[in-house]
Parts: structure tokens; C-alpha cells; sequence
């Protein structure tokens, strides 16, 4: 699957925040299947960004979220890790 950088973007975000700070390779794995299943079943948006910010998804992107340790928006895009 070809990601455009916004996408990447988002989907690096949210893997990280809701994996958690404890984050193994099979819980980012883990994330970013439902990602990929919900992008191929359909009905969940038409790309990867609209999956991960659709309402009561994935709880880092919900409103009320900002400014919480796992609030993927304060990410540094510029960090490495």
C-alpha cells in the first residue's frame, strides 16, 4: 500500500499513541493491521487518515484528548523516535 507523507504521517502518530510509551514491535503491528483491515473492508473512510480521525476509533484522536500524553497532535514531526 502507497502512502502519501499526510497519511504516513498519521498512521506513525497513531500507532505510537496507541500502542503506548511501552510499545513492543507486535503492539505497533498490531495497530497498524486495523488500520489496513479497515482500509480494505470499506466503510471506514477512503484512506488511512480519514480511518484513523473517523469519531470513537482510536481513542488518542478523540475530542477531549488534546494535550494528553498520548495526544498524537503533540508529536515533533521532526523527532526521530
Amino acid at each position: 500500500m502507497d502512502l502519501s507523507g499526510y497519511d504516513l504521517d498519521n498512521v506513525a502518530r497513531t500507532i505510537l499513541s496507541k500502542a503506548g510509551t511501552n510499545a513492543t514491535p507486535a503492539s505497533m503491528a498490531a495497530v497498524a493491521s486495523v488500520i489496513r483491515n479497515r482500509l480494505a473492508a470499506g466503510g471506514y473512510g477512503k484512506s488511512p487518515t480519514e480511518i484513523v480521525h473517523a469519531p470513537y476509533q482510536f481513542t488518542p484522536w478523540n475530542a477531549g484528548n488534546e494535550g494528553a500524553a498520548n495526544d498524537p497532535r503533540s508529536y515533533d514531526p521532526t523527532s526521530p523516535a
